[in-house]
């Protein structure tokens, strides 16, 4: 697609991707730090972008910039990010470009933590982002007895805060906890990823604003009807949005909370495919491309506290 059939949207994405890549060029032999987080901010843009075209049904110009967002992510170290833009772009199924990601993928599988410079705040933070894709919800106390056991490296409580913060910026990870003392409970940040296949039926954070209920746009059949539910789509950041689905007690706690529009709210919980809720008695004519958290546990956006927990 040529950029006189964009829109004013898609041609500011493209500059501020450009203005990403020519100042992490820029910082290519001087500060790692700032170069990765302008790779990633270009990455995070050319995702956007890649939807956008994606809508468009411009498939091959989406698969490029999957690709860039792809090969970014990788340089950066923002492993488990990249391996979400090869996976959609093999989803897409252009063949040129899902060649690529079928090698791309294929190193990335060799990859191994030990060829990190682990001396380096940019390899420490590598090392912290791995342990939360593989132990979702580390506290503070877990990550440094992790990194002790698999990298043979002390840190303390207060450079764990430090980097997880950072990476929390760099929307690699989402926080729950903290600070005065509290733990902080770290998760991969899947709501960013180019696609989210590779970690439906695990558990994850996912914080939000509350935009609409569409509970009466379901219809139960109470042959498979195993739970009630009320539903609500969650915006803020999420692109795609996701639907959270919340035990009737859950809502019935906080129903003045839920009844106001943009309440904040995290929502902690297993990712699923949207359709899987049929497998749940419910059924819908909802058409857009959605997913699902079933919330074991909601967190009040504004306090930080729990204010509904499944396990009582």
């Amino acid at each position: 697609m040529i950029l006189d059939n964009m829109d004013a949207t898609m041609r500011k994405l493209i500059k501020t991707i450009s203005s990403d890549f020519i100042r992490a060029q820029k910082e290519e032999n001087g500060d790692i730090t700032n170069r990765n987080r302008y790779l990633e901010q270009a990455s995070f843009g050319s995702i956007y972008l890649a939807r956008l075209l994606s809508e468009r049904e411009d498939l091959i110009e989406s698969s490029r910039y999957l690709l860039s967002a792809a090969h970014s992510y990788e340089k950066a170290g923002a492993i488990n990010h990249a391996i979400a833009c090869y996976d959609k772009i093999i989803e897409i199924g252009e063949t040129d470009f899902s060649n690529d990601a079928r090698e791309g993928l294929s190193m990335l599988k060799r990859f191994r933590m030990d060829e990190i410079d682990l001396g380096t705040k940019e390899g420490k933070m590598a090392a912290l982002d791995s342990l939360v894709w593989t132990h979702p919800g580390l506290t503070t106390t877990r990550a440094l007895q992790y990194f002790s056991e698999e990298f043979d490296q002390e840190l303390s409580p207060t450079s764990t805060r430090l980097y997880a913060r950072e990476l929390e910026e760099r929307k690699r990870v989402t926080i729950w906890g903290g600070p005065q003392g509290r733990e902080y409970h770290i998760y991969p940040k899947v709501v960013d990823l180019a696609t989210r296949k590779g970690h439906y039926g695990k558990e994850t954070l996912v914080p939000g604003s509350v935009e609409s209920r569409i509970t009466e746009d379901f219809r139960i059949k109470f042959e498979k009807w195993n739970y009630n539910k009320e539903m609500f789509i969650l915006n803020g950041t999420i692109n795609p949005k996701v639907v959270m689905a919340i035990d009737m007690e859950g809502f019935a706690k906080n129903l003045k909370s839920f009844s106001e529009p943009g309440f904040r709210v995290s929502a902690v919980g297993i990712l699923e495919n949207f359709q899987d809720l049929a497998g749940d008695g419910y059924e819908t004519n909802l058409k857009e491309n959605l997913d699902v958290i079933d919330s074991n546990v909601l967190i009040d956006g504004n306090t930080d506290a729990i204010i509904y927990n499944r396990a009582g």
